[in-house]
Parts: C-alpha cells; structure tokens; sequence
C-alpha cells in the first residue's frame, strides 16, 4: 500500500508516545502489541525520520513483562543529569510511562533511560515514580518551564475517571510534588486521556498562550474518540483558560459545537507534541482511529496490521474573530510535479479529467456564488465512494463516508461535519479553498488555512477518480490540482532496506545448559540478530503454551521480533539440551514437534530458513514450499545448520540441503555442515562450498571458526579472517553471522542486486562478510546465544 501515513509493517499500534527531537532525527514512540492485531501486551514501539516523511523502524523499545504494560507517556531529554542516570556529556533520555500493573490494574508513573540515543532502554529500578494508587492516573507529559525566578519539571497527566488533568512538578524527574488540578471543563462525555500543554506566540503580535489538549473517549465532536483544546495561560503552578468553560456532555449538540477541536473527523486521537523542538517548531502527531470500531476493524491476512498515524502537523496559534485558535499546518512528503486545472463553471457532476494520487494531496478552491453549496467526490474501485461537500446555508463542511463502509464496522459508516469560517454561511463572492492529503487509508481535509481539519479512515479507497457538481446551482471551480508522492511512508530502514520485513521460518526452542534454560534455536537467534540490527523480523515457528512458551515470547518481543499468526500453540515447547565441551564447543538433545501453518510471507523483501525447521517433517515441507512460492523480488537466504541427532535418514537430509541451496540466492553453512554434507562421498568442505556454487547459489559462504570465512560469490573467491576475541561460548555464533551477513547485503543494497542477478563487487562481498564476522565476534564474547545490536557491531567494525 502506498501510504501518507506511518504505520509498522506488523500487529497492533494506537497511540504516539515520547516524541521526541535528538541528534537531528525525529522519534516517534506508539503503543503497540508486538505479539498480534490486538490491544493487548503493550509495549512501546521505536520509530525514527529526518525529515517526518519517511520512516525507519527500530526494535521495540520498551517491552510489556509480567508484571506490567507500558502505557503512553512521553520523553524528555536530561540534560543536566538531574537524575544521575547520565551525565551533562552524555545526557540520558528518560522516558515517562504508565505502568499498568497486570497484579491489581493500577496506573502510575515510571521512567526509562537511554543512553544510546534511544536506540535501548532500561527500566529504572526505583519505579515507579509516582503512584496514587489509582486505576487511571496514566499518560504523562513532561516538559520544562521556566519562570522568572525558578526553573523545574512539570509533569501533567490524566485522572481519566474524573475528567482532570493533575500537574505535579520536580526538581530531579524522580520526585514529585503535586502542583494543581484541572477540571472538569469542556466535553466530559468519555474518560480524559493524553494531555499536552505547550506555549505558542499569538502571530503578529508579542502575546504567547498556552494550549492544552485534552483527548477523550468518548465524547469526542464526531463521535466516540476526540481531542478537544483550551487556550489559556500557565504560571509554572495552574493552568487559567482565557474563556472558562463549563462542563458540557456529548448529548448537548449546541454545547459541544461551542468548544474548541483540534479535529472534527472521527479519527484523529491522542495526538502530542514533540520536545526538544523550538516553540515555533510545535509539532503534532496523532493515531488514526476511534475507540468505537478499532478492534473490529479488518486484518489483511498477508500483512496482518492495525493502526496508523495522521500526518505530522506544525502547529501555531492565530486570531480569528478576536479570539486565539489553533492552525494545523500538514507536514508532507515530497510530491511528484502537480496537474492542476482552472476557470471551471460547474451545475451537473463532472468527473474531472485529472489524476488522482494513491497517495498525494489536491488542493481545491470554489466560489459558491448563488447556488446552495457543491459536492466533490471521490468515486474508487469496487464502487467506493467518499464525498465532501459544502452547505451554503449553514456554513458545513461535510465529510461522508458511508460509501466506503462496505465490510467494516456497523460504526464506521458517518457524516462528519465541520463548520468553515466560524461556522456562518459564507458571503457568495468568497470563496472556499480546501487542502486534502489522501491516500488508500485515511483523507485529511485541512479548511480555513489549518484553522479546521477533518480526519477520516476511508476503508481502502484505490484509484479513485473525482468528479465535482454545484447544489441547486453553477459553481466557480475556480482551481483544482493534484500532485502524488514520490515516496511511501510505511516504516522501513533508512540504509536500503525496502519498506517490508524478513520473513524467519523455522524453529524456536529452550535450550538447557547446565540445568539452566535460554532462548534458543537457529531460526529464533537469526530473527532476533536481524532485529536487533534494524531489519524488522517476523518469525514463522511453534511455540507452545507453558512457561517456557511465554518466555521465549516475551525474549522475541524485547528483540522487537514480530511473531507470525498461528505462531502460538497449546501444548508444550521444544527443548535442546546442550552439553559444553572443554573448549566451550556445544552439542545438543532435542524434544521437539514441528508442525507449522503455511507461512504468508508476500509482505517481505527477505525469506530465511534453516536448521531443523527446513528438514524435519511435517513443518519442513511447508518451510520448503516458502522458499519456492517466494516472489521474484524476494531474497532466499538457507542455513542448514546441520543437527544429524534429530534430522533423520542422512541421505535424505543431504538431498533436501542441496535442493534447497539450490534455490536460495543466499547460503551459509559451518565447516562441520559442510563435513558432514560431504561425508557420504569423501567430499572436503572446500569441495561442497565449490559444489554448492556451482548449482547456481549467487553467494554460498563457509564459516571456519577461528580462520573466519570462505565465500563464492559468481564463482570468485573471498577468504576474510575471523576477528580475534576471547570466546566465553560459541553459542548462537553461526546464527550471529548469519544475521549480520543478510544485514551487511541489506544496508548498502546488495541484496536487490542479488535478487536482480547483478555481479557483485570485490568491496560490496569484503562489506558484507565483514558485518557478519563482526557480528559473530561479539555474540561469541559472552555467554549464551546474545547477538549485538546495530551500535555493537558498527563498534566493532570501526575497531578494526
């Protein structure tokens, strides 16, 4: 899908969190299930932009546990090591989170502190924070205020229950002292959620305000999820609004039309603001979506997802009839060149002869004159309709979607409306000029130059065509133009990788050293090396219901590792017992069953498969049948990590390798597969690497241990050398050097040029087996199977 919108290639996602502006890149945290499509298991997803179009995802940054989820929240930078967690030369971010204990469903406040950029998280020991020993005292926001005389954190959070926002300030973001108390004011028709209070200059004049938004569910001016804002004044103690406002409930229609919305379409909640940004750099980010319909909305089983993020949008407060209200100004990708037409008398419907982007923007502009109001419609594939329209006699903006509600929720079907200029009708010469942003999953309408916005889902709205038509009367289209985007932003890697993820297929298992359990199985370690390394992983395998089910869970989800649907079963999980030798060599027992559903993998640019998981029946077939379904753009990467104990008759086994390799553009196998491969015919494992290449594998490699690695590559040569390190264990190693390998193709692009059958150089082969050996050099200094994250490896790589 070409898309305006951020969202994860995988699962769940609802809210933004922690955005943040560091080091000249924006953050983009949100609440997100790693383990599904539901709202469950929250934890904080990690994105990152230079530029708020284009996105790169990272691995989760804060994962649910046992004992808690990790609600919304926000980060801050330490700058002065008020904490102690870092230092004035280098500051920690601290994130702000709801804990929401799963023991008793309390909310309170904790932190988390990175001191790599963001780039990993640890939970602070003393949390949390601050608790009230409430049910739903949740979403902070921090932010630093300046007096005349004092300086010191504040933080403001929501008492959802009460319709209150409380703000307590700190000198150190450890303790905190209660400020003041806001509330209830405006629309109190659902619970309060997601505060944010910033200070915005009043243009064209010296005065600054402070705004406050206050989101909440329901309530909201179109129904179910809203956000509603105050103006108004902060002293460093209490919030004033210029206009104080009474509590108002959803039921009183004249009331709710009186107050202030950031937007007045169905799906645009929660949304914040980024810190370390200046104040006329405020900028907005919220979900798309509405509490009414966002569980039931539909799951593309190929890439099974939910949620989305509105455009970015800069904020600034402006006059209008004497009174401060908010401008929302779309921050936008780069847009291809525009067709625009002009000086169009229109009565009837017109299908305009223009295109209309899958995802760009139009900007219209319409005098009325005499007639009652004009129409502009949106006609898509399948007969999907979304239409706006205008009434010149009560001065709305009115968005209906009901034409493209076919197969979603009985809720989603509305008409949203919107009062242009204040909300009176316009005088007939004036006329009205509309901004929209659209793409296959959202419309934003922005009216009255940002002063009012309008954000719908629209239920896959494609290759739509737009047509135009006056109400009881001509009207002036005085100028239309339409420009797409020349780049999507669904999340990908910022170093070449294309906007899908890894597909890992194969087995996840405990394994016991010692009497001692770990996260194990080649596939499972390869997933999580290439997650830790900013690919983003999902994971096709079997993982049983018990104990050591839910921690080999939860170990993917701290990686950022996607878990496939069907993943999770009832029964118990595969174990290998391990035995360490007196040079720290592993051998291992299995028990384990392998069955797997039929993996969709046609979301991703890479398909792995390895080990027991691509032989052992019935789930290897169904392993094997991937690779050969995968798609003409895909990478086929194969490890055999040859187990002999568990795989089976050795002769059959050798046939499937070959078969296999034979289709993989991509395969990497020890020195001791390559033994064992070659055994039945006294095959050295030189000649089975050369074998191997010689079936047509683009890029076959043999690792040797401490001698590093040999590689054929279009039949040329590699030998590179194993970087010297002190081992603890050699657990995970080959899976290390797995990972880093495919990441190593993937960063600078040598993965397309392999999938496109271009010869690769001396320089991009010497790269690629230089991240893998890195790699490897750090899982194998220390205990168990531990693959580096992106910092580590690049480490290790500049050392030398």
């Amino acid at each position: 899908m070409t898309s305006l919108h951020f969202a994860p290639p995988l699962n769940w996602m609802n809210d933004p969190n922690g955005l943040v502006f560091h080091d000249g890149r924006y953050h983009l945290f949100f609440q997100h299930n790693p383990l599904g499509t539901v709202h469950e298991n929250i934890s904080w997803g990690h994105a990152s932009s230079l530029d708020l179009a284009t996105w790169e995802l990272h691995p989760l940054a804060i994962p649910f546990d046992e004992d808690e989820e990790i609600f919304s929240g926000s980060i801050v930078l330490d700058g002065e090591g008020s904490t102690g967690l870092g230092t004035p030369e280098s500051p920690a971010l601290i994130a702000f989170y709801t804990s929401m204990s799963k023991r008793d469903g309390t909310q309170a406040q904790s932190i988390a502190y990175s001191l790599d950029a963001g780039t990993s998280w640890t939970k602070y020991a003393g949390n949390p924070v601050l608790d009230r020993g409430s049910l739903d005292f949740r979403d902070p926001k921090v932010f630093r205020w300046t007096g005349a005389d004092d300086s010191y954190w504040v933080m403001i959070a929501a008492e959802a229950e009460d319709r209150q926002m409380v703000l307590y300030r700190s000198d150190d973001l450890l303790s905190w002292t209660h400020l003041s108390t806001f509330g209830p004011a405006g629309a109190v028709g659902g619970v309060w959620e997601c505060p944010d209070l910033f200070p915005l200059r009043l243009e064209g004049t010296d005065e600054t305000h402070w705004v406050l938004l206050v989101s909440l569910n329901p309530g909201g001016i179109a129904g179910g999820s809203g956000t509603q804002y105050f103006v108004g004044d902060f002293d460093g103690t209490a919030f004033t609004p210029l206009e104080p406002r009474r509590p108002v409930e959803s039921s009183e229609s004249e009331g709710m039309r009186e107050l202030d919305w950031l937007d007045y379409g169905r799906d645009c909640y929660a949304g914040v603001t980024f810190s370390g940004l200046p104040d006329d750099e405020r900028t907005l980010i919220a979900w798309m979506g509405n509490w009414d319909y966002a569980r039931e909305m539909p799951v593309d089983p190929r890439a099974p997802q939910r949620g989305a993020m509105t455009l970015p949008r800069r904020l600034s407060l402006v006059s209008e009839a004497g009174r401060p209200v908010l401008r929302q100004t779309p921050i936008g990708p780069e847009l291809a060149e525009e067709t625009r037409l002009e000086g169009l008398e229109i009565t009837d419907r017109t299908e305009l002869a223009m295109p209309v982007p899958a995802a760009g923007r139009i900007e219209a502009t319409v005098a009325v004159g005499g007639a009652a109001g004009f129409a502009l419609r949106l006609d898509g594939e399948e007969g999907r309709s979304v239409e706006l329209s205008y009434d010149a006699g009560t001065g709305e903006l009115r968005l209906d979607r009901r034409g493209a509600a076919a197969g979603l929720p009985d809720s989603f079907g509305s008409v949203e409306r919107m009062p242009i200029g204040s909300g009176v009708p316009l005088e007939a010469a004036e006329p009205i000029e509309l901004v929209i942003w659209i793409d296959e999953r959202a419309i934003e309408v922005y009216a009255d130059g940002g002063v009012r916005v309008l954000t719908d889902l629209v239920g896959g709205l494609r290759a739509p065509r737009i047509s135009v038509e006056g109400v009881d009367g001509s009207v002036a289209l005085t100028s239309i133009t339409s420009a797409g985007s020349v780049a999507s932003a669904a999340a990908r890697d910022t170093e070449s990788l294309p906007p899908a993820c890894a597909a890992v297929i194969g087995e996840a298992l405990v394994d016991v050293v010692e009497g001692a359990a770990y996260p194990g199985g080649s596939p499972l370690n390869i997933a999580i090396g290439l997650s830790r390394l900013g690919v983003p992983t999902v994971l096709h395998t079997r993982i049983g219901s018990d104990d050591h089910g839910r921690g080999l869970s939860e170990h993917l989800s701290r990686s950022g590792v996607e878990l496939a649907q069907g993943s999770l079963v009832e029964g118990p999980t595969a174990t290998a017992v391990a035995t360490i030798d007196a040079e720290g060599r592993a051998s291992y027992e299995f028990d384990m069953d392998w069955s797997i559903p039929t993996p969709d993998t046609s979301a991703c640019s890479i398909v792995h498969t390895g080990s027991i998981g691509a032989v052992l029946e019935p789930g290897g077939r169904v392993a094997r049948e991937a690779i050969r379904n995968a798609g003409g753009t895909v990478l086929r990467s194969f490890d055999p990590n040859i187990r002999p104990d568990i795989m089976g008759d050795a002769d059959t086994v050798r046939a499937l390798v070959r078969e296999l390799a034979a289709l993989c553009h991509v395969v990497k196998l020890s020195d001791e597969d390559a033994l064992w491969l070659g055994a039945d015919r006294g095959a050295a494992p030189e000649q089975v690497l050369d074998e191997l290449a010689a079936t047509g594998v683009p890029f076959a490699v043999m690792t040797r241990g401490e001698q590093g690695c040999l590689a054929v590559v279009d039949g040329v040569r590699h030998e590179r050398t194993a970087r010297a390190v002190e081992p603890v264990d050699t657990i995970g190693a080959g899976d290390a050097f797995m990972s880093g390998l495919l990441f190593g193709l993937v960063r600078d692009g040598s993965d397309r040029l392999l999938v496109e059958g271009v010869r690769l150089s001396a320089e991009r082969v010497e790269r690629a087996l230089d991240a893998a050996l890195a790699s490897a050099a750090v899982a194998v200094s220390r205990a168990g199977a531990d693959p580096p994250v992106r910092g580590e490896l690049e480490a290790v790589r500049r050392a030398g």
